[in-house]
């Protein structure tokens, strides 16, 4: 119980600082069915979201960690539940991203995923990961991203030993 409450508190707390700007710079565009989506119940959203492509997946997600507080962290363990088939699409997408925020958004699930279900590779995409986090630019998104990329390496640690 406790264990669960001090990790939530320290993800708000690696999260917080990149939120507090996520809007700074960026007309939030609202990708094409999410308002539709967002007005199912949350069940249903759930439910709806694991029968969309995982472009989609990430663009509803990337849309709700921005611009959407709270956001849905179900939609980040939908996409981070699909495991390695996400993995290349997820490092990809990271790595092409421009906005320091979108980039977070993914290293989040990227965090869930190391979380709960290693990637069959977690030398390979941590070193993608470190690669991405080493050269955001926007100084509160790179300390929320230090800080989650901290999470991820502690978790690829447990799953060597």
């Amino acid at each position: 119980m406790i264990n669960g409450n001090w990790s939530k508190l320290m993800i708000m707390m690696l999260v917080l600082p990149g939120l507090m700007y996520t809007t700074c710079g960026k007309t939030p565009v609202t990708p094409n069915g999410y308002r539709s989506f967002s007005s199912l119940p949350p069940g249903q959203q759930t439910k709806e979201f694991g029968s969309y492509p995982i472009s989609k997946q990430v663009d509803y997600f990337i849309f709700e960690f921005r611009y959407v507080h709270p956001f849905s962290n179900s939609l980040a363990f939908v996409i981070a539940d699909r495991g390695d088939q996400a993995v290349p699409y997820m490092l990809n997408r990271i790595k092409s991203e421009n906005d320091d925020r979108d980039k977070l958004a993914i290293l989040y699930i990227f965090k869930i995923m190391f979380e709960h279900d290693h990637p069959t590779d977690p030398q390979g995409t941590l070193a993608a990961l470190r690669d991405v986090v080493s050269k955001m630019k926007t100084p509160s998104v790179k300390e929320s991203a230090d800080g989650m990329l901290g999470v991820i390496e502690s978790h690829s640690a447990v799953s060597r030993n």
